[in-house]
């Protein structure tokens, strides 16, 4: 009989619905298996993350990650394949969290251990507040040149103030000065903007 019409979406399977979504973009095809879906996936990420804005994001990147590239072969149930789906995505997050807290625990203990002050570590969580690497690069780009090169030379290639003295033809004293002013203007410019 061809295909369903939009009114009949819901008498839908899953899997009708998620070959509908790339044979026919444009239609609520999607919005059906989000209803259908949304409150199951969050619980998984939530179970797993126990925040509830990072695994709303999770969550979005879940369902984003069907709609731009349907899943390889035939589902033969896209409830089970979504929910493993969720969990996969919601342990790489873990993972990738653990690693860059691991990566700061490590860096501070080593600063400590060469007598060097360290940084608070608020410019640690300014790439989530840029919500996407796009963001945070305008944003450097709009900082002094002196700025810029601190911040990319300390938070991002790990170099110690001493070593970054020695790199530039900064003082001690301006080092930690441009860190300072830069990670400020850096974080107020990411909040008062917002990705495109």
């Amino acid at each position: 009989m061809g295909k369903p019409l939009k009114a009949n979406i819901t008498s839908c399977t899953d899997e009708e619905l998620l070959k509908l979504i790339h044979s026919e973009p444009g239609n609520n095809y999607a919005g059906e298996l989000y209803k259908r879906y949304a409150h199951l996936v969050f619980s998984i990420c939530f179970k797993y993350l126990k925040n509830k804005s990072d695994s709303n994001d999770v969550m979005m990147n879940v369902f984003e990650r069907f709609l731009k590239k349907p899943p390889s072969g035939d589902i033969f149930s896209f409830k089970k394949w979504l929910l493993t789906v969720s969990k996969n995505e919601s342990l790489t997050f873990l993972r990738n969290s653990k690693r860059a807290s691991t990566h700061l625990e490590e860096w501070k203990k080593n600063e400590k251990k060469s007598g060097i002050f360290v940084e608070n570590e608020d410019v640690w969580s300014l790439n989530n507040k840029a919500n996407d690497e796009n963001h945070l690069r305008k944003a450097m780009e709009v900082l002094k040149a002196p700025q810029r090169m601190c911040l990319e030379l300390f938070y991002i290639k790990g170099r110690s103030y001493k070593e970054i003295e020695a790199q530039t033809d900064f003082t001690l004293k301006e080092v930690k000065s441009h860190l300072q002013n830069g990670k400020r203007k850096l974080r107020l410019l990411l909040e008062d903007t917002k990705p495109e």
